[in-house]
């Protein structure tokens, strides 16, 4: 008798086979469906067959992700009742009151360059081309090789659903969209690192001092959880959708040493034209210019006068102009000793200090 544990596992293994062939099946039935390229009979069935995915909420275009949710693409009329917006991709989701048709969602990353895609607007005008490649960062889009309108539905085999068009080459995956519906807040996961990819290795360029991981400038990302990171998209989009409230297995190389961490994600800020530059927990948020849009109410900086509008001028005795120089100098700061800042506000410059906390 096979033991349970056995089962699960047999189970498991032929349940990743069954997935591997299928994306192998769905390749081959791409290229034999369209190979001599997709036509515009082909367009029209698909527009047909989606059309009631195409609905307007309050006067405005919308496109149902499901039973009860559509979204809206930002940059026009924006919708009085929405559930959240997220700045990053620049839509809305909404909840219209009736039961909504909505195009079978298809996993994009399954995709191989050069499949091909459509872009089908809702008045059955379409283009066709191909995927161009995937975004590699949150707000990096993924590309086409031809120009989508915006609102459009990138759609492919079976008609299935792949994106929406933001107006030229670039269009939101679905993997986003699906998990703009997984929270009723807006959530994506942070551990406060930038990286790099250098000769096919992920390596730390900036820790924010400020959140304990463990992490150091250098250090080499191996594994999140039990995957093993091939490219810098699935590192971002590891770390991006991983679950809220659930603790990140983390494996990194430092030096020839291999370490194990246990991080705690948080919530990445999502304030409107907001850049990171470290200095957050302190209370303040700035633009890519240095200019304070945001102190938060009964932080350490409020209490010593800061208002939206002051302009970061130095760190220390370096200068400073924008965001990306900030964090340089903050993460490299030293931990238990007193930190100067110089800031500008209608002329008259002033400092305030604070201290990093040790590690």
């Amino acid at each position: 008798m096979i033991k349970k544990v056995q089962l699960q596992e047999c189970l498991q293994i032929l349940q990743e086979q069954t997935i591997k062939l299928f994306i192998v099946f769905l390749s081959l039935f791409n290229f034999a469906l369209f190979a001599n390229g997709p036509t515009n009979e082909d367009v029209t069935a698909c527009f047909k067959k989606n059309r009631s995915a195409y609905i307007d909420f309050e006067g405005t275009p919308a496109i149902a992700i499901s039973k009860e949710f559509a979204i809206v693409l930002g940059g026009g009329k924006a919708p009085k009742n929405y559930i959240k917006y997220d700045p990053f991709l620049n839509l809305y989701l909404v909840k219209p009151t009736k039961e909504l048709y909505f195009v079978p969602q298809n996993e994009e990353r399954v995709l191989k360059q050069g499949s091909y895609l459509f872009g089908v607007n809702r008045d059955g005008t379409a283009k066709i081309g191909k995927l161009k490649e995937l975004g590699k960062a949150l707000g990096d889009f993924d590309k086409l090789t031809f120009s989508a309108s915006k609102g459009a539905i990138i759609t492919g085999v079976c008609c299935d659903m792949y994106g929406v068009g933001v107006g030229g080459d670039k269009f939101i995956g679905n993997r986003f969209l699906e998990h703009l519906l997984a929270y009723k807040e807006l959530y994506y996961g942070d551990i406060g690192i930038n990286f790099i990819e250098k000769d096919g290795r992920f390596i730390v360029t900036e820790v924010d001092p400020f959140f304990k991981i463990g992490l150091y400038s250098g250090d080499e990302i191996v594994k999140v959880g039990k995957k093993e990171i091939k490219n810098l998209r699935e590192l971002n989009e590891e770390i991006l959708f991983w679950p809220k409230g659930k603790s990140m297995d983390l494996q990194i190389k430092r030096g020839e040493k291999i370490v194990n961490l246990t991080l705690k994600t948080r919530n990445r800020p999502t304030i409107p034209n907001y850049r990171k530059t470290y200095l957050e927990p302190l209370g303040m948020r700035f633009d890519e210019k240095l200019n304070l849009i945001g102190v938060t109410p009964n932080s350490k900086v409020s209490s010593l006068g800061l208002k939206n509008g002051d302009k970061l001028m130095q760190i220390g005795k370096v200068e400073v102009k924008t965001p990306n120089e900030v964090r340089k100098i903050v993460s490299a700061l030293k931990p238990n000793t007193t930190h100067h800042l110089l800031f500008e506000r209608s002329g008259f410059q002033f400092f305030i200090t604070f201290e990093i906390p040790s590690k």
